[in-house]
């Protein structure tokens, strides 16, 4: 699904091996396990330590999911280091802020996280998927996003324009040319952009609340 570089034969990355319509899943997994990890963290340390902590949880899931072995030039550190510093602003400026579904506020940045990180996923499988799998992806990218009620829908849109202007350079587009196809810098730049996106959208939504 997602080539390499060349060289050597070396395992599939997880991300190779899900089907495209369920990559907004792993992206909610991945969220979901950064809320636990600020969830439990929030009731050691202040919550700006607890975002952190959820924050390289997730950096470090992401690696694994998508088999990076690590950046590959300057516009790659600079895109982890906008989307880690973006993610932390709006997550700590959310961090008490209510949401469309009545849950305690320790729990919110859990869902920010499992909301931007399915929907991240569903932008990038757009990359490489079609038909079917594709409405399936951008189904379940978008259903986490509806328990945040307006900011949810801001924050997706936010996402869904960032990505319609994203530009896929070098690459092919198409899911039947996949491998060698998408680099795997190129799905994780989406990736974390998309997230940034979507909590920025989301941010801004919360004023109208």
């Amino acid at each position: 699904m997602i080539g390499g570089s060349g060289g050597a034969p070396r395992t599939l990355p997880l991300a190779a091996r899900v089907p495209l319509g369920l990559w907004p899943g792993v992206g909610l997994l991945l969220g979901i396990a950064a809320g636990v990890v600020y969830w439990l963290g929030s009731h050691v340390w202040p919550n700006s330590v607890a975002v952190v902590l959820a924050l390289f949880t997730m950096s470090l899931l992401s690696l694994e999911v998508c088999g990076l072995d690590g950046l590959a030039d300057r516009r790659a550190v600079l895109v982890t280091v906008f989307g880690v510093l973006t993610k932390y602003e709006v997550l700590t400026a959310l961090s008490s802020a209510r949401i469309g579904v009545d849950v305690p506020p320790d729990l919110v940045p859990g869902l920010l996280l499992a909301a931007s990180s399915a929907a991240a996923y569903a932008l990038a499988a757009s990359l490489v998927a079609s038909g079917a799998a594709l409405l399936v992806a951008l189904a379940l990218g978008a259903l986490p996003a509806t328990l945040l009620g307006l900011p949810g829908w801001i924050g997706l849109a936010a996402a869904l324009v960032g990505r319609l202007s994203f530009r896929l350079r070098g690459a092919s587009a198409s899911a039947e040319n996949t491998p060698p196809g998408i680099p795997l810098n190129v799905l994780d730049t989406l990736r974390q952009l998309s997230e940034a996106w979507f909590l920025l959208g989301a941010l801004a939504g919360w004023k109208y609340l």
